[in-house]
């Protein structure tokens, strides 16, 4: 791995990831008016294939992580380099935040915003908690078993927690952060989104935990 071709891709991954998730609830609320439905329909679409193809392109110049969570755990898990992380995690949430703007500015909206779209309450913190959660275990067991299929699994299930979780699983808390600068569908209001990414938090500690305390019982084990 080169290190400024990594953190190039980080960057730009994540900028690109951003511009897909909130550019295709833009174009669809455009075309479509405000029926939620064909909004989330739309958008969970995009974010899932769009997700998929960033994975694939990228994954081998920096391994597509693209996301906060993603990156501490291949840093568990050896896959990245500790000295790399605060590096890592500076180009993700600027990419993220570069996204929002850029994609406001695309379709013609005030480039820079503060969300108001409410998504209070414990039950959706939960939920957040759970899509984390779920996400952190594909990223984990795919990629260790069959790592070329990673990216249609990651995409494949992110699209389908988006139906299934009612915080729609943002589970990324770079994204989380730039989308409390957008009033568009996809926005979330700033006293949400400390929660949200809370429990984004736990979820990464909680699996890092499980994982340590089992290999340490495996070792016993054997």
């Amino acid at each position: 791995m080169r290190p400024r071709d990594a953190l190039f891709a980080e960057f730009l991954g994540t900028l690109l990831l951003l511009l897909v998730t909130v550019g295709s609830e833009l174009a669809a609320t455009r075309l479509g008016g405000n029926d939620e439905f064909r909004i989330l329909l739309v958008n969970s679409f995009a974010t899932g294939f769009g997700i998929s193809a960033l994975i694939l392109a990228l994954n081998p110049v920096s391994g597509a992580c693209f996301n906060p969570l993603v990156a501490v755990l291949l840093c568990n898990e050896g896959e990245l380099q500790w000295k790399y992380l605060p590096a890592y995690l500076l180009l993700q949430f600027g990419g993220a935040l570069l996204g929002i703007l850029l994609c406001h500015y695309l379709f013609g909206l005030p480039v820079l915003e503060m969300a108001s779209k409410p998504r209070p309450g414990v039950p959706l913190l939960v939920s957040e908690f759970i899509g984390a959660t779920g996400l952190l275990l594909v990223v984990h067991r795919v990629g260790n078993t069959r790592s070329q299929a990673v990216a249609y699994a990651v995409g494949a299930y992110l699209l389908a927690a988006t139906w299934a979780l009612p915080s729609t699983c943002l589970a990324n808390p770079a994204l989380t952060l730039a989308r409390m600068f957008t009033q568009s569908y996809t926005g979330i209001r700033p006293a949400d989104a400390a929660g949200f990414m809370a429990a984004q938090a736990l979820a990464l500690a909680v699996f890092i935990g499980f994982l340590r305390a089992h290999k340490r019982l495996a070792v016993l084990g054997d």
